[in-house]
């Protein structure tokens, strides 16, 4: 079910994103001629350029963690992301240690098809006439949007020994940089 509620999420989210950047790319300018293309693009380019990640407590000790990036994020950037929201996960719930029981690769892989649209202009003097027809869209976008769950088990001090599958919490947050540091 948590499953069937993320993909459904990220779906929407994903639909809503896709037409705001048709949407974008088609505004005219202010002298009525070509589509705002760069205006378009850096709006997509910072609304979009973000990762996230949520928590899901499946109990007092278990948690899902479900990190999502844009088109504009790498992988890597996402697994970060994950990783320090199960560190502040854990310390916030009162532990110290935590270990990944589990994970599963959302990443999302897709063709994006921008409608097409033809615009006509005609000109009528001295008995004559032109016409002129330009046509924009029909283009294939590809897409990568990664995204990953994890499931992790949190532990207070002295209840897990110390490993390569087990995470110090404290050390993890203590380790970023002073802007990306949680409270």
């Amino acid at each position: 079910m948590v499953e069937e509620a993320y993909a459904y999420v990220q779906g929407e989210s994903l639909k809503a994103y896709a037409a705001f950047l048709v949407s974008a790319s088609q505004l005219p300018d202010r002298q009525g001629g070509e589509p705002m293309r760069r205006v378009g693009l850096l709006v997509c380019l910072v609304l979009g350029a973000c990762t996230h990640a949520r928590t899901l407590m499946l109990d007092d000790r278990r948690a899902i963690i479900s990190g999502s990036g844009s088109m504009f994020n790498e992988q890597a950037d996402v697994m970060q992301k994950t990783l320090v929201t199960a560190a502040y996960t854990t310390i916030t719930h009162g532990y110290r240690y935590f270990t990944i029981l589990g994970s599963k690769d959302t990443t999302i892989a897709g063709v994006f098809h921008t409608p097409t649209q033809t615009y006509a202009s005609g000109d009528v003097s001295g008995g004559s006439w032109s016409a002129t027809a330009t046509t924009v869209g029909g283009n294939d976008i590809p897409y990568v949007v990664p995204g990953m769950d994890i499931v992790i088990y949190m532990y207070r001090d002295g209840e897990a020994q110390r490993g390569p599958k087990v995470w110090d919490a404290r050390a993890i947050i203590d380790a970023q940089p002073k802007e990306r540091k949680f409270p």
